[in-house]
């Protein structure tokens, strides 16, 4: 029913600004959904994962400005060299424990967005790239209405959460389950966890290039800052911690944050990207302080409460000729 509804909704309400928020919160909840595929099934802290993005966002425009050659197509490039710089990158950190991991993506990030400045010729630096704009063609994945962008974004969302179903279910997901809660007892019962958690960072590596590809098909504009930015990888690690773990989690997570973000970024303008990363670290000590599970834990045990209730008002059946 819900899908059904999120497939009509544009049809009732094709406001711009009201799409624009609504293609948003799919776009985070994705992201968010993306990183946990490695953040949360597997326990790996990923402080960069605007690496990722980035990669699929200047791979897109590159093969288009340079080469003709479609987003459509360049979408599974641009996620297909972030898996393989996921793996790459992993594979000397998933060999050592602690945060090793998350300090090489945080540093690995900003030497990303250094680099983006320097080479002014591919990525035209510090001022960033422009999409060639070609009017309406949907070949270019270029639209003068944003209904089809939101169908886009929701497709993918709906890609997003099937595959982090079919991972958290599979034995890889099992597997990730016991290597997140104790790597020594996950080795004892002959895990592979090295080959685990590389295979955890290419598909989350790898949907993190699309949704790259996507944005800036969207926006028509990337710069270092907003493809490698920390505030571009704080956002998925946010929306995970206020919703909470599973699928339900970033959903409930970008639905509540993302609209509140967007509606101050259109009142306050650039300004309030100052305060942003401010407001994200209050949101991120609130929920580790009063709510752990994030918002999900609270509304299934008010749901627990609530059935038991209804199960304790119910009237007996009595059946005659039984005892």
């Amino acid at each position: 029913m819900p899908l059904v509804i999120l497939a009509v909704l544009p049809q009732f309400i094709d406001h711009p600004v009201f799409l624009h928020i609504v293609i948003y919160v799919f776009f985070y909840a994705y992201f968010a959904l993306a990183w946990a595929v490695l953040g949360v099934l597997a326990g790996q802290l990923s402080l960069g994962h605007a690496i990722f993005f980035g990669i699929g966002a200047y791979t897109t425009i590159i093969l288009q400005t340079d080469f003709g050659i479609i987003p459509w197509i360049s979408m599974f490039i641009g996620g297909a060299l972030a898996a393989l710089i996921g793996v790459l990158l992993g594979f000397p950190c998933f060999r050592l424990r602690g945060g090793f991991y998350a300090l090489a993506t945080l540093a690995f990030a900003e030497v990303m967005r250094l680099l983006a400045i320097y080479f002014v010729d591919v990525t035209g630096g510090a001022e960033g790239v422009t999409v060639p704009l070609v009017g309406e063609s949907p070949l270019y994945f270029q639209f003068n209405s944003k209904v089809p962008y939101y169908y886009v974004m929701l497709i993918l969302l709906i890609v997003m959460i099937v595959a982090y179903y079919k991972v958290s279910t599979s034995k890889l997901g099992y597997y990730l389950s016991a290597i997140r809660d104790d790597e020594d007892a996950a080795s004892s019962l002959g895990i592979n966890i090295f080959a685990c958690k590389l295979r955890a960072a290419a598909i989350s590596s790898f949907f993190t290039g699309v949704l790259g590809v996507f944005y800036v098909q969207y926006t028509r504009f990337i710069h270092p800052e907003s493809a490698f930015g920390l505030w571009r990888s704080v956002d998925p690690i946010i929306i995970s911690a206020l919703g909470g773990p599973g699928i339900l989690g970033p959903l409930v997570g970008s639905a509540i944050l993302t609209p509140v973000t967007e509606m101050l970024v259109a009142v306050f303008g650039g300004g309030f990207a100052t305060i942003k990363m401010m407001i994200y670290g209050a949101i991120l000590v609130l929920v580790i302080l009063k709510m752990p599970s994030g918002v999900i834990g609270p509304l299934k045990r008010a749901f627990r409460k609530l059935a038991e209730r209804k199960a304790k008002t119910r009237p007996k059946v009595k059946v005659k000729g039984l005892r």
